[in-house]
């Protein structure tokens, strides 16, 4: 099957257009509402710090919360999870243009809303991307996945600016009413989906409704894409929002502005590498391509800063963003395919866990290897840590495999005896 019929597939899929339509407003709106909270801080208080401090009481609860989205959507369903988590956005974006439209605003309420914000959202992201195989043919998983992973990045280009462009030219009372009837939108989408049943797995939708993450722990190879998420990720995202700064300001003596086209340039690299990642054809192997790009991705990683020529640079970098984005496609597959679909509210709440977590460890281990050592040397231990941690992964799986077997032939002599 080429790739013009896998898409032609999906878009013919009336509920996945549905939850693709939906999705995209709920990304949206995770932009708007943060450069809303970004305004209303330095309009009342002027302070960066307590902007900081509003951003982590929203990722707490956030972290907190994530275990228990998972277990509601493998006890509930995946839609109903949606359904109650859009409704609760719904109440708490509603309540707060009504604070918004009256003078009611400070910093306690803003505080609260944070919270409530990264509590909800808690709630939404396991159901979100737990339900896309229920939702599609596995053949085209990879593909439909990607589409997911595109609008995710590209709300990440655009929903700034329109939130930006919205934020000067209406009031804050009616920004926060045009994100109420996004979300309400989104919310009648939600409505009209109906996942796959899978008769399989009814007797053991049951069984997991009374366990936690036991039967999480016991897949070694879903333990192994948690893990290789959480080390991609404290490897990745510190060097990239607290290293480029520094390469672009000490290194290649650039602006603000060249910082910008720095950031963009990774950004762009990414959109192109989900897209990638879409064309590219699902392979029962692809366990060994997700290793040997994450091995090829490190040692770009660890040695692009010693290069001093800036369109080298540029070049590496938009290539690094590339990989990255056919990663992220190739994992999230395979951590889906992986997973019994009753356990995958489970093993998505322990992904989310694994990388959003984790950042705030990176930031700070980022930033304190580059006041101890060096620029390059940051990036350089950062890159060998993926690149020894892939190969280790990629030579795993022989291994992984060979366990699996065995088990399935003591199981059969069990039967049997």
């Amino acid at each position: 099957m080429n790739i013009t019929v896998y898409f032609q597939q999906i878009f013919k899929n009336r509920p996945f257009c549905l939850f693709l339509l939906s999705s995209f407003f709920l990304f949206l709106i995770s932009q708007f509402y943060f450069l809303a909270q970004v305004s209303m801080i330095l309009d009342i208080t002027k302070s960066t710090i307590l902007l900081g401090t509003v951003l982590m009481v929203m990722a707490v609860p956030r972290l907190i919360i994530l275990p228990l989205g998972g277990i509601l959507t493998d006890k509930f369903s995946e839609k109903k999870v949606l359904i109650f988590g859009y409704t609760s956005l719904i109440c708490l974006l509603g309540v707060l243009s009504l604070l918004v439209t009256f003078n009611l605003l400070s910093v306690t309420v803003i505080l609260v809303f944070a919270a409530l914000f990264g509590i909800s959202s808690a709630l939404i992201l396991p159901a979100t991307y737990s339900i896309v195989p229920k939702l599609v043919d596995e053949t085209v998983l990879q593909s439909a996945n990607a589409l997911v992973q595109f609008q995710n990045q590209l709300s990440f280009f655009i929903g700034p600016a329109i939130a930006g462009l919205l934020l000067e030219t209406v009031e804050l009372g009616i920004f926060f009413l045009l994100m109420l009837l996004l979300i309400i939108l989104s919310l009648i989408l939600i409505l009209y989906i109906k996942p796959q049943t899978d008769e399989n797995n009814k007797m053991e939708d049951k069984s997991a409704r009374s366990k936690g993450f036991g039967d999480v722990i016991k897949d070694p190879t879903v333990v192994m894409l948690i893990l290789f998420t959480a080390m991609l990720n404290i490897s990745v995202i510190g060097p990239q929002q607290v290293g480029l700064p520094v390469l672009a300001e000490s290194h290649l003596k650039m602006d603000t502005k060249g910082l910008g086209y720095l950031l963009s340039t990774f950004g762009l690299g990414s959109l192109m590498g989900v897209v990638i990642g879409g064309i590219l054809s699902n392979r029962k192997n692809n366990l060994v391509t997700l290793f040997l790009l994450a091995i090829q991705f490190g040692v770009i990683w660890a040695g692009f800063t010693f290069i001093t020529d800036i369109r080298i640079t540029f070049v590496l970098l938009c290539l690094t963003g590339i990989l990255i984005g056919v990663i992220n496609v190739l994992f999230i597959t395979a951590l889906q395919t992986s997973s019994p679909k009753y356990l995958l509210g489970r093993v998505m709440s322990l992904q989310f866990m694994g990388s959003t977590g984790l950042q705030p460890l990176s930031y700070f281990f980022t930033g304190l290897l580059i006041s101890l050592t060096s620029l390059q040397i940051t990036f350089l231990i950062a890159g060998l840590i993926i690149f020894v941690f892939s190969i280790v992964l990629l030579a795993s799986i022989n291994y992984l495999k060979i366990n699996k077997n065995s088990e399935k032939v003591f199981d059969g002599i069990r039967e049997r005896g």
